[in-house]
């Protein structure tokens, strides 16, 4: 939040009364409250907010796949039911930013055997919602229904090795069958149309992902990102890679273009593949990568696991050779509203910021706050606007239930004598809300009989421990000289959640 502050038009002494409609203020996990104005970016950071659980699947598993909508609206499928003909899918929708996800509906969508952690959304150009279908058709491998119509061998298991000696694992007469096809929605997800067949030769077996959300270019060609096998092979249950399936619009042939394959000499596979579509038309990559390689001493670390980063400045017809940027797994990526590009991950749970479309990050920083989600899998990010962000990712333990936080800019400027207003405001609590009514945030009022509490450990560690409600803190502070010709006064609240507002000189 910024206050205006003109020289000469107010005086030097002045009031601050920060009312907070929170029922907690917590100086570790709470909302910041640093909105409004312009700052330098190197000042700025992004901070994670104590997550919530936003939906609990009684029937079974789930995976989120978030976007946000024109009108900022953010819409995540969660979980499916699938069927021979159609596929019952639940979404959950939120409407303030993703403080919270309090809409439910289901929807039909006319595509068989669709499994959520398969279900990729993206948003067209002309604000309808599409939704990449990846239908299980058969695979041999773990068993399952082979609905494809075509032979299942018997599968075997084999060790096999590299070309220095190295052992690797492998199956014989693996087989994998899919189809994929493109559903959209004009209504906000509520109802659904499913389009043809996406031809996706020469992928042997291709799919998709929660991580996975499809890009429209401004000519109207779609991209789909896709891991899959890139020759017969590669078909060992192993060796997978991933490119992008492009074509003009809703319909017209369908290209592949191949972005990171699979390294048979360093046992090194890639798989779902996350993507990210810049407003200057760039496409992001960033992919999925493990060693297979049965004996892993002596292998580097980057050999091992990780994120690999590739970009294109075409429209996904090229793409730069892809490189180690971060440690873990299944990532998912989506560009700020400050142009930075952000991406969470797990394995361990971490996001990070990149400056530069994904070449160079911030340090990783744990994702969530709180003892109860330290862990989880198939993070999924989206951007809300210029100072948030959303994430979702599954319990590791619970696997049906889906948390969420919110990613919040925070501007960090060094601290300078003279600047900081202290820990120490006088405090009181407003159970029936009459400090609106009563003005308690003019200048004059009588704060006497108001106590002295720290606002860094917030009212709960204050003497308040139960107390849900409002809550006042005021302040009366003297601006330093050396500030007292500036043209304006920036006053900075982090960890206030979830609202504030300030009076200044009432």
């Amino acid at each position: 939040m910024a206050a205006d502050y003109k020289s000469g038009k107010v005086t030097l002494w002045a009031s601050l009364v920060l009312l907070l409609f929170s029922a907690l203020l917590d100086a570790k996990a709470g909302e910041t409250a640093a909105k409004g104005g312009t700052f330098d970016n190197a000042l700025l950071t992004w901070r994670p907010t104590r997550p919530k659980l936003v939906y609990d699947n009684r029937n079974g598993g789930a995976a989120a796949c978030i976007i946000r909508q024109k009108d900022g609206t953010l819409l995540a499928s969660v979980s499916s039911v699938p069927g021979d003909k159609s596929t019952e899918v639940v979404f959950i929708e939120s409407t303030d930013g993703g403080r919270n996800w309090d809409r439910t509906f289901t929807a039909m969508v006319p595509a068989p055997h669709l499994v959520a952690s398969d279900i990729a959304m993206g948003l067209m150009n002309d604000g309808r919602i599409v939704m990449i279908c990846t239908q299980s058709l058969g695979e041999n491998l773990g068993g399952g229904e082979n609905r494809s119509g075509k032979p299942f061998p018997k599968l075997r298991r084999f060790i096999g090795r590299l070309p220095d000696g190295r052992k690797y694992q492998a199956y014989e007469n693996y087989r994998i069958y899919t189809a994929i096809n493109l559903a959209y929605s004009e209504d906000r997800g509520r109802t659904w149309t499913v389009g043809p067949e996406v031809e996706y030769a020469p992928v042997l077996g291709a799919w998709t992902w929660t991580g996975g959300r499809p890009a429209q270019l401004a000519d109207g060609t779609l991209v789909i990102p896709v891991s899959g096998y890139m020759s017969p092979d590669d078909v060992d249950g192993i060796r997978q890679s991933c490119g992008v399936l492009r074509n003009n619009g809703d319909r017209g042939d369908w290209s592949f273009t191949l972005v990171a394959r699979s390294d048979k000499n360093k046992g090194l596979v890639f798989s779902e593949p996350a993507m990210a579509r810049f407003e200057d038309g760039r496409l992001v990559f960033m992919i999925r990568a493990q060693n297979r390689i049965r004996e892993p001493q002596g292998v580097p670390d980057e050999e091992q696991r990780g994120l690999y980063h590739s970009i294109s400045d075409d429209g996904g017809i090229t793409w730069s050779r892809p490189v180690r940027v971060q440690p873990g797994t299944h990532c998912s990526i989506v560009q700020l509203g400050d142009g930075r590009l952000l991406c969470g991950w797990h394995r361990p749970v971490r996001y990070a910021v990149s400056p530069d479309a994904g070449r160079n990050w911030t340090r990783p920083e744990p994702w969530f706050i709180g003892a109860d989600s330290h862990q989880g899998t198939y993070t999924n990010v989206e951007y809300v606007d210029e100072e948030t962000a959303v994430a979702m990712i599954r319990d590791e333990k619970r696997t049906n239930r889906l948390w969420a936080c919110r990613l919040l800019a925070v501007v960090e400027i060094p601290e300078v004598e003279g600047q900081s207003l202290g820990s120490q405001w006088r405090f009181a609590p407003d159970p029936k809300n009459l400090g609106l009514k009563e003005k308690w945030f003019r200048p004059g009022h009588d704060d006497s009989s108001w106590k002295l509490a720290d606002l860094e450990g917030g009212w709960n560690d204050d003497g308040h421990s139960d107390y849900l409600g409002y809550g006042w803190y005021r302040k009366s502070f003297r601006v330093p000289q050396n500030l007292a010709e500036a043209e304006a006064l920036h006053f900075l609240f982090q960890a206030v959640d979830e609202e504030a507002e300030i009076w200044l000189n009432g």
